[in-house]
């Protein structure tokens, strides 16, 4: 009921409320439940409740939302919706989406169940911990996506290709600076960070590695998925999804008996990249679009500058978190200074002299 009530607010070009309740109230209030079951305050059944409570109470606030806004009314009355033609497309729409949306939620599963299966349990757990850090790349995407969506099917209606085109490339260039920013400045601080987690933690710097690089490469290759799926093409974006299982099945069959969970990881890379690889191959046969220029060679310059010249500089310090908050301070310095001064993206300078200016 929250994502029906989103996708409308969405279609309206309203997304920072949605996300706020998503993105914010959901994790903030899940995490102070997590608090009170900790400290015994509530049972495991208690919490349960409390938690979908939660959720309810984010369909209340949607729902109170949209109609303050007049961007939704409710009705009774019988058949729901007159026209046919209209209800058949929403039926074939919808069934597809929700296929392809499940394939999705199997693929980001499939490699923690088959490590449960030839490996210890306890295996998951280690994989748990670089697979949330290189979770952090998406978050710049995610939100890009909130709004790209349905400008790409406003698009689509007009017949706008030069826009999609637009924004094709924007959102690419933008989630790679954004994503890049992010991963090089977990990778430059992954031995300090996993010092934050138990010994038997510390061998999952390589799993990062992996994983990471693939959500890199995912997030660079801009929102190729939302303009397929808001395309009469839309269908495919399911066959697509089902040959990302295959292979995922395929490289975590072959890779984790022989490299563990950094086989599990390898294997994850692989099919995304592949998956990337051949949405991006499409798009370009079908209508003529890729996200690429030379803007950025300039941004992946960038980056390994930046990498390079904070992994040449010592930070020698004996409190933990300082040492951390250094080298993150002086990464985001190097690394935003130079997205500035080259003026690689237009639309990343205009919101750092935006927040300078607040």
């Amino acid at each position: 009921m929250f994502e029906v009530l989103v996708a409308i607010s969405r279609s309206e070009l309203k997304t920072v409320f949605p996300s706020f309740l998503r993105e914010f109230v959901l994790r903030f209030s899940t995490l102070v439940l997590l608090g009170l079951h900790f400290i015994e305050f509530i049972d495991f059944t208690e919490f349960m409740l409390f938690w979908l409570c939660i959720y309810a109470l984010n369909v209340a606030f949607m729902s109170i939302y949209l109609t303050i806004k007049r961007l939704i009314k409710f009705s009774i009355g019988w058949p729901l919706i007159d026209d046919r033609i209209l209800v058949n497309h929403m039926v074939s729409y919808g069934l597809v989406t929700l296929l392809t949306t499940s394939s999705i939620i199997l693929v980001n599963r499939i490699d923690v169940f088959m490590l449960g299966y030839y490996l210890n349990l306890e295996n998951v757990a280690f994989y748990s911990i670089p697979l949330f850090m290189a979770t952090l790349i998406q978050i710049p995407a995610r939100s890009i996506m909130q709004i790209g969506k349905p400008l790409l099917a406003k698009a689509w209606e007009q017949n706008d290709l030069n826009e999609i085109r637009e924004l094709y490339r924007k959102t690419a260039l933008n989630q790679m600076i954004l994503g890049s920013m992010v991963f090089i400045s977990i990778w430059l601080n992954i031995d300090d960070l996993l010092m934050l987690v138990p010994q038997k933690y510390q061998g999952v710097k390589y799993v990062y590695l992996f994983i990471g690089l693939a959500k890199l490469f995912d997030v660079s290759f801009g929102i190729n998925g939302g303009i397929l799926v808001t395309s009469d093409k839309y269908r495919y974006d399911l066959f697509i999804n089902l040959l990302l299982i295959c292979l995922t099945l395929l490289t975590n069959v072959i890779f984790i008996p022989i490299y563990g969970i950094e086989g599990a990881a390898l294997a994850t890379a692989i099919s995304i990249i592949i998956y990337n690889i051949v949405k991006w191959y499409l798009l370009k046969k079908w209508f003529r679009l890729q996200p690429f220029n030379y803007k950025f060679l300039f941004a992946i310059a960038v980056c390994l500058f930046t990498f390079f010249i904070t992994s040449l500089l010592s930070f020698d310090f004996d409190m933990l978190f300082t040492r951390i908050i250094l080298k993150s301070i002086f990464i985001l310095t190097v690394f935003f200074g130079l997205i500035l001064f080259f003026r690689i993206s237009p639309d990343i300078n205009t919101l750092i002299y935006r927040l300078f200016d607040r």
